[in-house]
């Protein structure tokens, strides 16, 4: 008999001012399954926000007011909060399978750029990925500005 399990991994952000006092903290729970448990990623850009990015299976709450839930099996989500720790956005990337974000980056010009995997026809922002050809949990990549528009 196969049993299934639902792990509920704590992401905490903390931030840190330049002489190492904790400027805020949050705690976004995100419950995950263990077959795909995923460490969740983030970035600070120069104005001092931080992304998250992540995935997540049935509902995951960003902040009092804000839960998600997942469109398929996971999604996943990348979500802005300011330099005092409040949720500013978030984009979900929603599929029928398993969508995720591993990992985030802002260059030097503000741009955040996202790897993950999405299933064929997944949706983020305006984007479609189209990932029939490549199989089953295809990587992608994203680039968000940093409003939050998907640009690729």
């Amino acid at each position: 008999m196969k049993h299934f399990f639902t792990l509920l991994l704590s992401a905490f952000a903390l931030q840190v001012s330049a002489q190492n006092a904790p400027n805020w903290t949050s705690a976004v729970g995100l419950p995950i399954t263990p077959a795909f448990a995923a460490q969740p990623a983030y970035a600070t850009d120069a104005a001092g926000n931080t992304y998250l990015a992540s995935s997540f299976s049935g509902s995951v709450t960003l902040a009092p007011g804000t839960t998600l839930t997942s469109a398929g099996f996971q999604d996943g989500v990348l979500a802005k909060y300011s330099p005092t720790g409040s949720l500013l956005w978030y984009k979900q990337l929603q599929g029928t399978y398993v969508d995720s974000f591993q990992k985030v980056i802002i260059d030097a010009s503000g741009k955040i750029m996202l790897m993950g995997t999405a299933s064929d026809g997944a949706q983020f922002g305006t984007v479609t990925f189209n990932t029939s050809s490549f199989g089953f949990g295809s990587m992608v990549l994203a680039q968000v500005d940093a409003q939050g528009v998907v640009q690729y």
